[in-house]
């Protein structure tokens, strides 16, 4: 697939603004997810099966914050690095994007688990299988984005060169679908937090505990669709008939160029919120922060002291 708008020049001002909207972009969801991770290892409280599973689409959210928004503000300076601007970039952004997703969908899983069976669910799920399963999820992900690599026949400067019949499997097997069960499984989810709601030999505590938990999950799900939504389905329409779908003149100037970087920010934009939904939202989290910088407080205080 051929990109026109790279040959075509960019007014410097846009160039400007953009390069710094994403340098700020990259800086906050690096501190963010940074800030969310640390937290997290330093209370043990905190280390469960569903906030481990939430710490890999931290992580996911912390690669693109230090590698993957940076590349991307130096490939729309017009900086031409092979490496940095095309394979890294590429790479890096394609293996978030699609661990973020699968991760949703163990996040989705183990809060379905956590109210379906609440009695064998510490015992059925461990952090040792947790561990496990994310970490097949991120091979098989890291596999899967390692494919454009083998695709050279271009002879370009690029190595990474995904298909668009990659391109569309992914997006379809690793996107859609998993949104999909995502979707299916917060609605089994809803149904039984709402029959635990009817139910009155449910402790008022519990039922309140699960409804946060299934509000929490919805509030994640729907910010992955709309941050993520529109990029699947523009992608999914450039691979299937780049030409045939867009005015001809749509690819002959900058409005291309325009609409990718309203895409890629939008889906960046998700390193923001999410980690606000399922970390700076979440209570055990609140208190486990308070208590952190309670302990950095006192060091502070007694470092200036001696």
């Amino acid at each position: 697939m051929v990109n026109n708008t790279t040959n075509l020049i960019q007014p410097l001002t846009e160039i400007f603004f953009s390069v710094i909207g994403l340098s700020f972009m990259a800086l906050f969801v690096t501190c963010i997810s940074l800030y969310c991770l640390i937290i997290t290892y330093k209370n043990r409280k905190l280390h469960t099966p569903s906030n481990v599973a939430i710490c890999s689409i931290t992580l996911a959210h912390l690669i693109q914050g230090v590698f993957v928004i940076p590349l991307y503000a130096l490939k729309r300076s017009n900086v031409r690095i092979s490496f940095l601007t095309c394979d890294t970039f590429r790479f890096t952004y394609m293996l978030t994007n699609y661990a973020a997703c699968l991760s949703l969908l163990v996040v989705t899983f183990d809060r379905y688990l956590q109210m379906k069976i609440p009695l064998k669910y510490r015992i059925n799920v461990t952090l040792k299988r947790i561990y496990v399963l994310l970490l097949g999820t991120w091979t098989y992900t890291l596999i899967l984005c390692s494919i454009p690599f083998s695709n050279n026949k271009n002879q370009s400067d690029c190595l990474y060169n995904p298909t668009n019949i990659w391109t569309i499997s992914m997006l379809i097997s690793n996107r859609c679908v998993p949104l999909i069960f995502s979707i299916i499984i917060y609605m089994m989810i809803f149904k039984k937090a709402r029959a635990m709601h009817k139910d009155k030999t449910v402790i008022d505590n519990q039922n309140c505990f699960h409804i946060n938990k299934s509000n929490r999950v919805f509030l994640i799900i729907t910010c992955f669709l709309i941050c993520w939504g529109p990029s699947v389905v523009y992608y999914l329409l450039e691979s299937l008939c780049y030409r045939s779908c867009f005015n001809k003149n749509y690819h002959e100037n900058l409005s291309e160029n325009y609409v990718k970087l309203v895409m890629k920010m939008m889906t960046f934009m998700d390193g923001i919120f999410a980690p606000m939904i399922y970390c700076i939202g979440n209570r055990s989290f609140k208190k486990a922060s308070e208590e952190s910088k309670k302990k950095l407080k006192i060091a502070f205080e007694n470092c200036f002291h001696f």
